[in-house]
């Protein structure tokens, strides 16, 4: 296309020019027949004040004059117009040339644009595309990582997002060892209930670190020293007051304490007041790091422990339990019981459906029951 393009140029060219050497010859032919007609004028001048030619051919002669001059003014202002549009008509050629030029240019770096190279060294992860896919601009066509460079992207939950800030320090755990880093860059929008918190690597990676690894980061937002701290119960908020069981000295029977709590982290909380550095307390079924999670997101175990959490919140007076620790392993297991424990302590009448004889022996009174029946049999029957 472009060198069809150039051709036309040059023909063009050569046209114009062979018009201008018309154009020349043109006016050379008209300068010369003015020059005759001005000779034969002049000519007959002189005869006819000598009497010797008539009248008429002197007439005749000077108009033959005056036309040949007035068709040689013509011709020189002619070939004066022919020589100055030949910029112009030569123009829209080349500009015709310069267009196609560009758009081959253009096309060829399209081209080789389609020859995709990585903007980085690395290791080619992924090829999202199989062959003949038609693909739009922007598409991912890859992934390249570089094993040696890596950051971690961290997911929190929006409600604790607001106090995290550039700088700050944090740990990254990938399950084979923990890495130092500092917060790099806070996502702006919020997506899924989560904003995304690039952290900077600043240790040395452990073995088995690779890109899209799933980790656990730990952003430090403040250091707080010799602070009276316990972990972080389900419904427990900043600057809030709580009631937690506390363990009494034999173990066995917790009572409800009125608890003043501080400044919060993930998985503990500052006391203000209401418990003493010896204290213990049940900490109703430790899901506290698992409070932004969806159910779907949770093992059943852990759907049965936010259940039992969410059944004793309201301190009943009356509770009915089927199988609370079905699902459990024996410490949480324990840990529930105690819950139950504590509750009916405080006056609260708990009426449990258990198979687990050890679970049966914490309740007052046992009633056997099998195939629907109460039954003289304990060994053969439930426990309610």
């Amino acid at each position: 296309m472009d060198e069809a393009a150039e051709a036309r140029y040059s023909n063009r060219q050569v046209e114009v020019e062979r018009e201008l050497l018309n154009q020349r010859a043109t006016l050379a032919t008209t300068e010369a027949q003015l020059k005759t007609a001005r000779l034969k004028a002049d000519a007959d001048g002189q005869l006819f004040t000598q009497g010797l030619v008539a009248s008429l051919q002197l007439q005749q002669s000077q108009s033959a004059e005056q036309e040949y001059q007035t068709r040689y003014a013509l011709e020189r202002e002619r070939l004066q117009m022919a020589t100055d549009t030949v910029g112009a008509q030569l123009a829209v050629e080349q500009a015709e040339v310069d267009r196609l030029r560009t758009l081959y240019e253009l096309r060829r770096q399209q081209v080789a644009d389609l020859r995709v190279r990585a903007g980085m060294p690395g290791v080619l992860q992924q090829v999202p595309l199989e062959e003949g896919q038609r693909i739009t601009t922007g598409a991912n066509l890859a992934r390249v990582g570089d094993p040696a460079v890596l950051k971690a992207e961290l997911r929190i939950a929006e409600t604790q997002a607001k106090d995290i800030q550039i700088g700050q320090s944090a740990a990254i755990d990938t399950r084979n060892g923990v890495i130092p880093g500092h917060v790099t860059r806070i996502d702006p929008a919020v997506e899924n209930g989560t904003v995304t918190v690039d952290v900077a690597l600043d240790g040395a990676l452990p073995r088995g670190a690779r890109p899209d690894l799933t980790v656990d980061g730990t952003i430090e937002l403040e250091r707080m020293d010799d602070v009276l701290f316990v972990g972080r119960p389900v419904f427990g908020q900043e600057e809030s007051v709580v009631g937690l069981f506390k363990v009494e000295e034999d173990g066995i029977h917790a009572s409800r304490a009125r608890v003043s709590l501080g400044r919060a982290s993930v998985n503990s909380i500052e006391v203000l007041d209401g418990l003493q550095p010896s204290d213990r307390v049940v900490l109703k079924v430790e899901m506290a790091h698992r409070a932004r999670h969806l159910p779907s997101q949770l093992s059943g175990g852990q759907q049965q422990r936010v259940a039992v959490a969410r059944a004793v919140a309201g301190q009943p007076s009356i509770l009915l339990a089927d199988e609370p620790t079905g699902n459990l392993d024996s410490k949480n297991g324990e840990a529930v019981m105690g819950l139950l424990q504590a509750l009916h302590d405080e006056g609260s009448t708990i009426c449990m459906v258990t198979h687990d004889p050890r679970y049966a022996e914490h309740a007052r009174r046992e009633i056997h029951l099998f195939d629907g029946k109460c039954s003289p049999h304990p060994t053969s029957a439930a426990h309610a």
